[in-house]
């Protein structure tokens, strides 16, 4: 049997970029990628290069833009298995958990997803989410964890009974900027940050955290527009 060389190695590289294969549907509508999507998010590679980068150096990562823009798929599809790929401070492995605030109290969604991410690892009793995690961390010498919480303007309209626990976390993560193999990633719309900051006096360096979503420029626009069909096996001319 003879095997095409390059086409073989086309193959590896194109299950390596998109493990979960073509898009059936190269243009699924306004909705958020999730992990499915890996491989098939384009024109945010700078955004997602430079966010990556963040979080080789600091702890918190604080992604804003406008409704629309693309932040939970940057996350979803982007930057969660980019993180899986190439784990934070020599870890081998990355175990990730992503809190979507709005259907349960913030503290109930926090207490699930900490249950994850610090699963086998033994603790004080009554340890808070912040210190289980750290405390896994150090427990489990080979694995990193991302929590990442989507949404977090919603805290806004929460009551403090329901989202203490939340602000607490985000608080210890703000103060400890270099936490080893364990990364924040909060989601939030950018004209609210003003407002989270002010919740309390640990939360006002949120935006030395932020790393805006804006729109793409015009070349990264037509890499978005022609490249989903050109993933999917179909033909396109560039215009140009």
């Amino acid at each position: 049997v003879r095997v095409d060389e390059a086409g073989l190695v086309a193959l590896f590289e194109e299950g390596a970029t998109r493990p979960y294969g073509r898009p059936r549907r190269p243009y699924p509508g306004p909705h958020a990628y999730g992990p499915e999507e890996e491989g098939v998010l384009f024109g945010r590679d700078a955004d997602l290069d430079r966010m990556l980068q963040h979080l080789r150096a600091e702890s918190t990562l604080v992604i804003s833009g406008q409704p629309g823009a693309g932040k939970t798929s940057l996350l979803c599809a982007g930057l969660l298995p980019a993180l899986a790929g190439d784990p934070p401070d020599g870890r081998f492995e990355l175990r990730s958990a992503v809190v979507r605030l709005g259907t349960e109290p913030a503290d109930e969604l926090l207490e699930r997803a900490v249950v994850t991410l610090t699963e086998g690892c033994p603790f004080e009793p009554e340890a808070a989410p912040v210190a289980r995690l750290l405390q896994a961390a150090e427990v489990a010498t080979s694995r990193a964890s991302v929590l990442a919480i989507d949404g977090l303007e919603r805290l806004l309209d929460a009551e403090e009974a329901e989202r203490a626990q939340t602000l607490d976390l985000i608080e210890a993560m703000l103060a400890q900027p270099k936490a080893r193999a364990v990364r924040l990633v909060l989601v939030t719309e950018s004209d609210r940050l003003e407002d989270l900051s002010a919740l309390r006096p640990g939360l006002l360096t949120l935006g030395s955290s932020m790393r805006l979503l804006a729109q793409p420029p015009v070349s990264a626009a037509r890499e978005i527009a022609l490249s989903p069909a050109r993933s999917a096996g179909i033909e396109v001319r560039d215009p140009d």
